[in-house]
């Protein structure tokens, strides 16, 4: 493999050609060299091979977390990495919202220190996650009794779980 079909590849497929090197019993400056690497790469990629969680990794491997996901998340130890990329798929947070929320738990705070109502709606969204298995969001309004609920899917496959799930049938015209 070149250097430049080893940098076209995901994150995880890089992993995986790293681990193959790796147990072909190559020395680090051979791999280096073979894939292009700079020492700090190779410390990053082995780093991100150790330290992530299997979930974390598949929704990488599935691009549903980005590479700068990965890197946040490799500060935690497994149960907190699966805690927050449960957070960050409900919620949707960006890679600095899931900085912030790592650094937070590394400082031992939570970032869920909000509101009762906050808290409530939180709750609220995740219990109707676990319900549909898709990731929801629900956003009060400023007017009491109004707000917004968000229901992520992932393909069309995955809608019509949903749509089935809350038992609505399409018309055949639509």
């Amino acid at each position: 493999m070149t250097p430049e079909d080893f940098r076209k590849l995901s994150i995880i497929e890089r992993l995986e050609a790293l681990a193959a090197r790796t147990a072909a019993q190559e020395s680090g400056h051979s791999i280096k060299k073979a894939l292009g690497l700079n020492r700090y790469e190779l410390s990053h990629l082995r780093r991100l091979d150790r330290c992530l969680s299997d979930t974390a990794k598949h929704l990488i491997n599935k691009n549903r977390l980005s590479e700068g996901h990965a890197r946040a998340l490799a500060r935690l130890p497994h149960p907190q990495q699966e805690r927050l990329v449960r957070d960050t798929l409900q919620k949707q947070w960006s890679v600095r919202d899931l900085e912030q929320a790592v650094k937070a738990t590394i400082e031992g705070a939570d970032i869920r220190d909000k509101s009762a109502d906050a808290r409530y709606y939180d709750q609220l969204g995740v219990y109707i996650s676990d319900q549909l298995g898709h990731p929801v969001k629900i956003q009060p309004a400023h007017t009491p009794g109004h707000g917004q609920i968000t229901i992520t899917y992932f393909g069309l496959d995955s809608f019509d779980g949903i749509l089935n799930r809350m038992r609505i049938k399409l018309p055949d015209e639509l």
